[in-house]
């Protein structure tokens, strides 16, 4: 493994105000492209021009153990305690309507909500930052969500706005299918997922869901493509293969459990992603010299 790289001081140029902030986009400047920042509008880029190559197993080194990094075992902490509580709330609000106690289920239905919002958004800006800062060339992201959570909350739009895609893609596919089997809908939003998220932040745009670059990338790394299909769908089986086993039983234990099970899940998925488009950009790069 490569020694960790430790982002340099957050001074630098600030984004204009008519660029989306939360776009991955392409430095004009040479050697290579690097990804910019998908940050808050107040916060200062990072110059991403020096030449950093992947690590040598660029889907294993520092991306299984990566939650407990140092300087990720804090946020990973948060959002799975921001997750548990979510789960747990909503479990909670299901047993009092199973037990005969809709209106306590109704009266903390708001509450729940905004134990949800709250978690999501946070999750949301750990996602970005971590795609962000792993596929600028960074072992070690310490440009972590800070501040007002509103800040955070448009950022909703890329990974939650292309789950809610990806569920209508996987919808379709169920019905033209003619209802095969209900692995149908998963298999399909699990495969194009990845491909909208990428899309979506590289073109700055959650209207920009299908990028040429992108899909030139299942051609140039059809490899890393399946090892991340392979990793993080190996993840998401286990997990969810437990959690519907045990939550009959030990609905409030799954529920409590999923929450760092889930955030570490979600924070591996955004390293392999980030090393994902750090790929990529190495291989356009190559293409283009070619």
């Amino acid at each position: 493994m490569t020694e960790p790289k430790h982002n340099p001081s957050r001074q630098g140029r600030k984004p204009p105000p008519e660029e989306d902030v939360y776009a991955l986009s392409t430095p004009v400047a040479p050697p290579a492209p690097r990804l910019e920042s998908v940050l808050l509008p107040q916060r200062e880029r990072v110059d991403t021009t020096e030449e950093l190559p992947p690590p040598p197993k660029t889907f294993l080194s520092g991306v299984l153990r990566f939650p407990w990094y140092l300087q990720s075992v804090g946020p990973w902490v948060l959002c799975s305690i921001g997750l548990s509580l979510s789960f747990l709330g909503v479990v909670l609000c299901f047993w009092l309507v199973d037990n005969g106690l809709t209106m306590a289920a109704y009266a903390m239905r708001l509450s729940v909500c905004w134990v949800v919002i709250f978690a999501l958004c946070y999750l949301s800006g750990c996602f970005l930052a971590i795609i962000e800062g792993t596929a600028n060339g960074w072992d070690e992201i310490s440009d972590w969500p800070h501040g007002d959570w509103r800040d955070y909350l448009m950022s909703l739009r890329y990974p939650v706005g292309m789950f809610i895609l990806a569920a209508l893609v996987g919808t379709v596919a169920y019905w033209i299918t003619f209802r095969l089997s209900w692995l149908v809908p998963l298999a399909a939003g699990f495969l194009v997922y990845p491909f909208f998220l990428l899309s979506a932040l590289e073109s700055g745009s959650v209207a920009g869901f299908f990028s040429r670059p992108i899909l030139q990338s299942y051609a140039d790394c059809w490899q890393d493509w399946a090892v991340v299909y392979g990793i993080s769908g190996a993840m998401l089986v286990a997990w969810l293969g437990w959690a519907f086993w045990f939550f009959p039983y030990e609905a409030f234990f799954v529920a409590a459990v999923s929450g760092p099970i889930l955030a570490a899940i979600l924070f591996i998925y955004a390293r392999l992603l980030g090393r994902l488009a750090w790929r990529a950009q190495e291989a356009a790069a190559e293409r283009e010299a070619d």
